[in-house]
């Protein structure tokens, strides 16, 4: 038996040892670059001491990062499509790698700036064509399960990064945590020489962008989802450790563990729970996740002692990050391999479009009403999000 348009997994369908190497691979190189995010807001308070920073150069390399990445996955991604992914993702990775090295010797807010801003440009190019070739080489049917590893990237990032960031600048080498990056760019190279065929995504096309994916059905209302979603998320953890400052509900000193707690609580949704989405269906999936989630949001509202917070934060952690990867597996499937490319790129910028709207009505909000209102802000995002996906995504075929 093999796999149909609902995208279920059947007995046939197992993974070989090359596409489990190649995921691997992908991973791993995933994973550098959602360290080089993450681990920014970690180093920030000891970057504003050591390199004497204001706070609004705080902000732009910080910034300079997610801008980076948005723009990348624009311009690498149809060069993907036409070219193939192999050497796009190769070069990209091999210029993430040199920009890594710059985070070690920059010791100024100019050339910290720079190696940043290329760092996310090549980084969020290099991710976004990893997430569109773990696609081209996992059939749909087992594609939640692949996807779900490919998110560990993401959500290791924090447990992992954060703490030893912290620890490591805290003994004078805070750009010591960038020299991990070199390292998993070192490995992932040569496998993916070796794993990726040369002309996997490769299509007839000028290297542009094709906007004509917004034609394709239900796309917009997908990416419309993406945008919503991602901006509920980052509305409620934006000034979650603020607000838990405020409440008393966690001591300052005892934050750093909950962090870590819900990071492999996050690691783990994302890994062991996703392969229910090809049991499943990978949209009930995204639905069960998304009610979930809102439900949690909603609840949270009412915490007022740590277990109280942890019962609620480890399922929603847990759907959040699983749920991740089946929806991009979902949205992967919208469109044929010579386009996903292009679909996979307005991907990436609506999650990061969904993000930037979120800090301006997260401020808004929290400043006018407190946390709570931002809760139930996220709370309702994330039906809208969901009912998109009830009325008007389809399960994919690609």
């Amino acid at each position: 038996m093999r796999s149909n348009a609902r995208g279920l997994t059947t007995p046939s369908d197992v993974p070989s040892a090359r596409e489990r190497l190649a995921v691997a691979a992908l991973t791993l190189a995933a994973f550098g670059i959602a360290l080089n995010i993450q681990v920014l807001g970690a180093l920030a308070p000891f970057l504003k001491t050591e390199l004497t920073l204001s706070k609004d150069q705080l902000g732009n390399l910080i910034a300079a990062g997610w801008i980076g990445g948005a723009a990348g996955a624009l311009l690498l991604l149809p060069v993907a499509d036409r070219l193939g992914r192999r050497m796009p993702l190769l070069v990209g990775l091999s210029v993430f790698a040199v920009a890594s090295v710059g985070h070690l010797v920059a010791e100024d807010y100019g050339p910290l700036l720079v190696v940043r801003a290329v760092a996310g440009l090549s980084g969020g190019g290099v991710f976004t064509i990893a997430s569109a070739t773990v696609a081209d080489l996992v059939p749909y049917a087992r594609r939640g399960r692949a996807m779900g590893v490919f998110n560990l990237s993401v959500f290791l990032a924090v447990p992992i990064g954060m703490p030893l960031a912290v620890k490591l600048a805290g003994a004078g080498a805070w750009s010591s945590i960038f020299a991990l990056q070199i390292v998993t760019s070192a490995f992932a190279v040569p496998v993916l020489w070796k794993i990726v065929p040369a002309g996997r995504g490769a299509a007839a096309g000028t290297g542009a962008l094709d906007w004509g994916v917004f034609r394709l059905p239900h796309v917009v209302p997908a990416l419309l989802s993406v945008i919503f979603y991602s901006g509920a998320f980052a509305t409620a953890t934006q000034f979650v450790g603020v607000w838990l400052d405020d409440s008393a509900i966690v001591a300052k000193d005892d934050q750093w563990l909950l962090w870590v707690v819900l990071g492999v609580v996050s690691a783990a949704g994302t890994f062991g729970l996703t392969r229910f989405a090809d049991v499943i269906g990978k949209r009930r999936y995204v639905i069960v996740c998304s009610a979930v989630v809102a439900a949690g949001l909603a609840g949270l509202t009412a915490v007022s002692s740590e277990w109280v917070l942890i019962a609620i934060g480890v399922p929603v952690a847990a759907c959040t990050a699983s749920r991740s990867g089946a929806m991009l597996a979902l949205i992967s499937g919208l469109a044929p391999t010579e386009r996903r490319g292009a679909l996979m790129a307005l991907r990436s910028v609506s999650l990061n479009a969904g993000m930037g709207i979120a800090v301006v009505v997260g401020g808004l909000l929290y400043d006018a009403a407190g946390y709570s209102s931002v809760l139930w802000y996220a709370s309702a995002a994330v039906f809208v999000s969901m009912s998109l996906v009830i009325f008007s995504v389809k399960e994919g075929e690609a």
